[in-house]
């Protein structure tokens, strides 16, 4: 090979991998795409995952007493239970958060992007959305976790310095604890809950802050797919006598 050649090979590998690393591409780093890794980059293929599969993540990020991991495991949880996208959540304050006797409202107006604080990706994306109970007690819980390790913000979910938690931090958490990094996926499975809910889909889409998506779409029709060939096979061992 010329030298040429061999000196675009390696800077090639070079960028791949540090792409990688800081979650730009979901692409194998190339020194180390091994069968292993490539059975991971597959499983991480699905469209969302299902609630034992949250429940395992959330245990495996709590089965550590780090701020960041139990950081993460909030994050993990009110992602699926909102469907924000990550850069919306990482800009979140108490002033973005109305209280009501059960559950509130989230304003997203902002989003964390390239480093900085911007303005929401699309006019549709600039939204008010209702959320149970359960998303205000992980937002007590998180305030709860900053004070247990003496952490100072207006952020809903800092860093340990305080500032806005990256993406690659996140990132970092998931790979330490062999988990699937691709944070984008609980958006997708809140989309699938919302699915088996019978919620349409273009309710679906106006919550998640899009006019059209044809992942939302797929993951749409999967999950009330799956939903008719249960109901067939119930119907299927209907008896009256």
């Amino acid at each position: 090979m010329a030298p040429a050649a061999c000196i675009h090979q390696k800077f090639t590998k070079i960028l791949f991998n540090w792409s990688y690393q800081e979650g730009y591409t979901d692409f194998i780093p190339l020194k180390n795409k091994t069968a292993k890794n490539l059975k991971k980059s597959e499983d991480e293929e699905k469209l969302y995952f299902e609630q034992e599969e949250i429940e395992e993540i959330i245990n495996v990020l709590n089965s550590k007493n780090t701020y960041i991991n139990l950081l993460a495991a909030l994050i993990v949880e009110f992602l699926t239970l909102t469907g924000l996208r990550i850069g919306e959540l990482l800009v979140l304050t108490e002033n973005d958060i109305q209280y009501f006797d059960i559950g509130g409202e989230i304003s997203i107006n902002k989003r964390y992007y390239r480093g900085d604080i911007d303005i929401p990706k699309s006019k549709t994306s600039t939204r008010v959305i209702g959320v149970n109970k359960r998303t205000i007690d992980i937002i007590k819980e998180s305030k709860n976790l900053q004070r247990t390790f003496g952490i100072k913000s207006d952020l809903l979910f800092p860093s340990t310095c305080g500032k806005i938690c990256s993406h690659h931090s996140l990132l970092s958490v998931f790979k330490r604890n062999k988990l699937p990094t691709k944070i984008h996926i609980y958006r997708h499975t809140h989309a699938s809950i919302l699915a088996e809910m019978g919620i349409p889909l273009d309710e679906i889409q106006r919550r998640l802050g899009h006019e059209s998506s044809d992942i939302t779409k797929r993951i749409y029709i999967h999950t009330t797919e799956n939903m008719r060939l249960k109901e067939s096979e119930k119907f299927r061992e209907l008896e009256i006598l």
